[in-house]
C-alpha cells in the first residue's frame, strides 16, 4: 500500500513539474509581433491551447473558415503590468494592425493587416489578463466580423 501512495505521489509531483514547463516567459507576440508586458507567458499546455482555439470559433459565422496558430498569453494583473484593451489596441495599431471588435460580445475581435486575418480573445480578472490569438484562413477572399 505504501508503494502505490509512494508511486501516486511521485506521478503527481512529475507531472505538475512537467506541465509548469509549458508556461514559457514571452517578450513578443509570434502571432502579432506586439510587445507583452515584463512577465507575460505563453501557455503551450495541450488542453489549454485546444480550449483556446475552440473558444476562439465560437464568432466564427462564416463557411470555409479555419483557424490554426492558436496562441495563449497569460499577461499579469493591471496592477503588476498596467495592461488594459486599451495598450493591446495601441500595441497592435503601432504594429500596423486594424483592431474591430465583435458587434455583439466585446471580448472578441477581429484584427486584419495585408492578407493577415487573427481573431483574438481579450478578458482580464484581478489576477491576470487572458489574450488569444489565432490566424484565420477563409476560403473566400475577405474575413470580416461577425
Amino acid at each position: 500500500m505504501k508503494n502505490i501512495v509512494l508511486l501516486a505521489t511521485l506521478i503527481a509531483f512529475v507531472h505538475t513539474g512537467f506541465s509548469q514547463k509549458k508556461l514559457v516567459p514571452v517578450s513578443t507576440s509570434e502571432l502579432t509581433g506586439i510587445s507583452l508586458p515584463a512577465n507575460t507567458k505563453k501557455d503551450t499546455r495541450g488542453l489549454s491551447v485546444s480550449v483556446a482555439k475552440m473558444l476562439l470559433e465560437i464568432p466564427i459565422t462564416k463557411k470555409g473558415t479555419t483557424l490554426s496558430e492558436p496562441e495563449v498569453l497569460v499577461i499579469p494583473s493591471f496592477t503588476v503590468s498596467g495592461f488594459t484593451e486599451d495598450s493591446l489596441i495601441q500595441r497592435l495599431t503601432l504594429q500596423g494592425w486594424k483592431y474591430t471588435k465583435h458587434p455583439t460580445d466585446k471580448n472578441y475581435a477581429w484584427i486584419n493587416k495585408a492578407n493577415q486575418n487573427l481573431i483574438s480573445y481579450y478578458s482580464s480578472s484581478k489576477s491576470e489578463h487572458s489574450l488569444y490569438f489565432c490566424r484565420c484562413q477563409t476560403r473566400s477572399a475577405g474575413l470580416s466580423p461577425g
